[in-house]
């Protein structure tokens, strides 16, 4: 059987790094709190020099960018830098930002619509902004605020959740028609991007090889 969705295996061995933290959120978990409890891990992965925490230190700590892993072994880390990188990975500015930003709860609709896109799962999508229109319009409680449509860029979100499903362009086609607006922006890397930008910008739907779909789809 054909795989579903297209997933990095850094991105896979991250999710599994988070696992307990991205699954037992409910409707009383705040933002901060689960942050917290990755800053702890991804600390932790350092401490043991797990190299899976690589991506979230390298990509966001503004010390490590593009730094190997010898050199972000070598250098002193402590548990306030695990928290600048999970906050940045996480569109906060940074850990001050996050405490006072995501000092509120997630919106779990809206975080359960989340996971049936990047999972493929079309059928659910449709039967949850079915009962709940408004998904279409509202925004993550992450610092990016990126919308629903903004997931499908696979870029700029959770690294945890920058995966592609093979289906997507016929998911992002029916957010389009339901009333997904393809020109909001979400806030990462200093700017404010599209989903379009996102998409054309990310190596998981290249990789996926549903770009040109989603090009004609989101520039239509």
């Amino acid at each position: 059987m054909k795989a579903k969705i297209y997933i990095h295996k850094r991105v896979k061995k991250l999710y599994e790094l988070h696992r307990k933290a991205i699954e037992n959120i409910h409707e009383d978990t705040k933002v901060i709190d689960q942050l917290t409890t990755f800053a702890d891990t991804i600390f932790t992965a350092w401490k043991i020099r797990d190299p899976i925490c690589k991506g979230q230190i390298n990509n966001w700590h503004p010390t490590f960018i593009g730094k190997s892993l010898d050199v972000i072994f070598a250098s002193p880390f402590t548990l306030e830098d695990a928290r600048l990188s999970i906050a940045k990975d996480c569109g906060f500015k940074d850990w001050t930002d996050a405490e006072h930003r995501g000092n509120i709860p997630f919106n779990l609709a809206f975080e359960k619509a989340v996971d049936s896109l990047l999972n493929g799962d079309l059928v659910t999508l449709k039967a949850q902004i079915k009962n709940r229109p408004t998904l279409l319009k509202e925004r993550s409680t992450y610092g990016h605020q990126a919308t629903l449509l903004h997931y499908a860029g696979s870029n700029g979100v959770e690294m945890w959740r920058q995966q592609t499903p093979y289906n997507l362009p016929e998911i992002v086609q029916f957010l389009l028609d339901a009333g997904a607006d393809k020109n909001a922006t979400m806030a990462v890397y200093g700017g404010h991007h599209t989903t379009w930008e996102m998409v054309v910008t990310s190596a998981h739907p290249h990789a996926a090889g549903v770009v040109e779909e989603l090009r004609e789809i989101l520039n239509s």
